[in-house]
């Protein structure tokens, strides 16, 4: 049996102290419930195997005298019940092991001329051979005499068996027991019942009493007259006008210097966007020559090289021929040589070729380091302007807006790099009718997209479009 979860393992000091209190305050009148420990351990399980009523503190001073009387030796935990209160456990007493040898339980122990411990017997029920005696008999309770030789005649009784004697008297005493344990429980009962009516009736006095003494102190307390709310706002407001007032100014003029802070740091923005602006045109500008410088350094170094290749060829040419007229070779050597001087010769060929190309790349190399639109417009656009000549940003400021617009949609299909794009475009925002053009038609992506529908659908073009966009937007251009 497992101890009660509401009460909490006392030391026997702090139990005893609680019984002695409880003995004082309501009366020395407890129950006991008597569980044993199953195992030598402190720690083992217990079980009940004892209950009782009338006990007193005596009875918790020396437990050890009336629980060897109960069941021998071992480790006992009592736990103590007052009668007004038998549900509530005022004390759990954890009892050191008493020495000597465990015994079954001893139910009769009570009934014992040395029995010490509390008078009734709850649980479990006393043996029959063992209820004392002393109790009046069935006869007696029934008006009948206790003399055998009063009423019954002589013969009779002689005549009666000593089986039916012992019998008899044996019906006796349990009735006797009976009755006894009867009468116990009745006056152990009624004795709770009395004491619980008298502590009910003194805790309402102390609580009536409680009560009067409040009415009376509320019945001397003088009335105060309450203000109305109007009366309790009015003297608030006068002390609250100013500090809102104040308040309120302050909210003001934080909003007035909010506003003027700003529009000067919008002002300061873009006066360093207009100054990035024109700092990135004039470096494309100084990339733009010192590339042109570089092309016309790599012409000077390269030209001779090729040169030098076309004159070596035309050289062989020249042998393959002095070799061919100073002797008539076979025909199949005839055959072999022609094979070579179709070879040499288309070398020859092919190496003027190259030349030429590569002067004419070289002498445009300037255009590769430009924006789109001054690539493809390094030709003059008017007679005085000679070929070759570089693309200024004045130029592109001063091109019709559609021709801007065709280059645009010319280097987006060619996909040219996303840094050129955004180059050509910034610089083309310097011209004024192209700026007119992108707003008429709503934005760039208005303007460029229906030329651009038929290669949207290619692989990686969705993607190569939506960069440019996000470095115009990064540029700071309205896209």
């Amino acid at each position: 049996m497992a101890l009660p979860n509401q009460v909490q393992p006392k030391t026997l000091d702090e139990g005893m102290e609680a019984i002695r209190q409880m003995a004082s305050t309501v009366g020395d009148d407890f129950r006991v419930k008597v569980l044993k420990r199953t195992g030598a351990s402190p720690s083992a399980p217990t079980e009940m195997i004892a209950s009782y009523a009338a006990a007193r503190v005596e009875h918790f001073a020396m437990p050890e005298a009336w629980l060897s009387q109960l069941a021998g030796g071992g480790g006992y935990v009592l736990i103590v019940l007052h009668e007004t209160e038998p549900n509530t456990p005022v004390a759990v007493l954890n009892l050191t092991p008493i020495t000597g040898p465990a015994r079954p339980l001893d139910a009769g122990a009570i009934g014992r001329p040395n029995w010490t411990g509390p008078g009734t017997q709850l649980f479990p029920a006393v043996p029959l051979q063992q209820i004392p005696g002393g109790a009046p008999s069935v006869r007696s309770l029934f008006g009948q005499p206790e003399a055998a030789g009063a009423v019954e005649d002589a013969g009779a009784r002689a005549s009666v068996p000593a089986a039916s004697a012992a019998s008899g008297a044996s019906l006796d005493r349990i009735m006797e027991a009976r009755f006894a344990m009867l009468d116990a429980q009745r006056r152990s009962d009624s004795e709770a019942i009395a004491k619980a009516i008298e502590m009910q009736s003194k805790a309402t006095e102390r609580q009536i009493s409680a009560m009067m003494e409040v009415v009376k102190a509320t019945a001397q307390r003088p009335v105060v007259q309450e203000k109305s709310i109007v009366e309790q706002i009015v003297p608030l407001m006068t002390v609250m006008s100013p500090l809102i007032a104040a308040f309120v100014d302050g909210n003001a003029k934080r909003s007035t210097e909010e506003k003027k802070i700003a529009a000067e740091e919008a002002s300061r923005r873009e006066a360093r966007e207009a100054d990035a602006r024109k700092t990135e045109r004039e470096m494309l500008m100084q990339m733009n020559e010192r590339a042109a410088a570089a092309s016309g350094d790599m012409m000077k170094v390269i030209s001779p090289m090729v040169e030098a290749v076309s004159q070596m060829g035309r050289t062989v040419l020249q042998q393959v021929a002095t070799m061919q007229e100073m002797s008539a070779p076979p025909a199949p050597e005839e055959g072999i040589t022609g094979l070579v001087r179709a070879g040499l010769q288309a070398f020859a060929e092919s190496s003027a070729v190259k030349r030429m190309e590569m002067e004419s790349a070289i002498a445009n190399g300037s255009q590769r380091a430009l924006p789109p639109m001054q690539q493809q417009h390094a030709q003059p656009q008017d007679p005085q302007q000679q070929p070759g000549e570089e693309m200024t940003p004045a130029d592109i400021a001063t091109m019709p807006a559609g021709d801007l617009v065709n280059e645009f949609v010319a280097a987006l299909r060619a996909k040219h790099t996303v840094t050129e794009i955004a180059d050509g475009y910034m610089m083309a925002l310097a011209n004024p009718n192209f700026v007119a053009l992108v707003e008429q038609s709503g934005g760039p992506q208005k303007l460029f997209g229906p030329h651009l529908t038929d290669v949207l659908g290619q692989p990686g073009m969705a993607d190569y479009v939506r960069g440019v966009v996000a470095e115009l937007q990064k540029r700071g251009a309205k896209v």
